[in-house]
This record gives structure tokens, C-alpha cells and sequence, in this order.
């Protein structure tokens, strides 16, 4: 799991030294169950150390435990569907039989 709001957590904790569930309830805009399921998380992966009390909890970037979780996923945008049917519904449109048969497919869209 690698998702935005782990790593907006660990850039957080490379700029300070510690965070509170509070911290990242404002960080994130989320509930405060939220956060600390999210920095349980982190703590359970060994990404952060629990400095604090059991009540009132603190949380430390460990030595290189922003390895322990995967990087984000580039994102590569695909060439959709939807642009190749409208370039056929185009070349159907210029002669009669493709407007028979634009008639039956072109108003199917996706």
C-alpha cells in the first residue's frame, strides 16, 4: 500500500520531527479515526516509531523507513477507446453506406 496520504505523511516527518494524530487530521483533512489508523499503519510497517504516551501518541520517522513502503505508481495515460470510434464515425459519415451504418453503431456510444 503506497498511497498519497502515507507519503504526504512521511514527507511531513522529513520536514519535522514528530507528528500527532491532530497533525495529521489538519495535514490530510480527514477524522481523527482516520488518521491514527493511518499512522497505526505506518507504525505496524516499522515506518515510524510511537515516542509518546499510549494515550497521547507521537510518532518518529525511523532510520530509512520510508523504504519499507512502495513508491507511488506513475500514472502513463493510455489512448482511449472513445477517440478511435469517434475517427470511424467520422469516415462513416462521408459516404452514404456509412451513414446506414453510422445510423446503427455511431449512436452507441461509450
Amino acid at each position: 500500500m503506497g498511497s498519497e496520504k502515507l507519503w504526504k505523511i512521511v514527507h511531513y516527518l522529513k520536514a519535522h520531527p514528530t507528528i500527532t494524530p491532530r497533525q495529521v487530521k489538519r495535514l490530510l483533512g480527514c477524522d481523527c479515526r482516520k488518521a491514527n489508523d493511518l499512522l497505526n499503519y505506518l507504525h505496524q510497517r516499522g515506518v515510524v516509531a510511537n515516542i509518546g504516551k499510549h494515550r497521547h501518541p507521537e510518532y518518529r520517522l525511523k532510520h530509512n523507513g520510508e523504504l519499507k513502503i512502495q513508491p507511488l505508481r506513475v500514472k502513463a495515460e493510455q489512448p482511449s477507446a472513445c477517440a478511435q470510434v469517434n475517427v470511424i464515425t467520422d469516415i462513416c459519415r462521408q459516404n452514404w453506406v456509412g451513414y446506414q451504418i453510422h445510423k446503427i453503431f455511431g449512436s452507441a456510444r461509450v
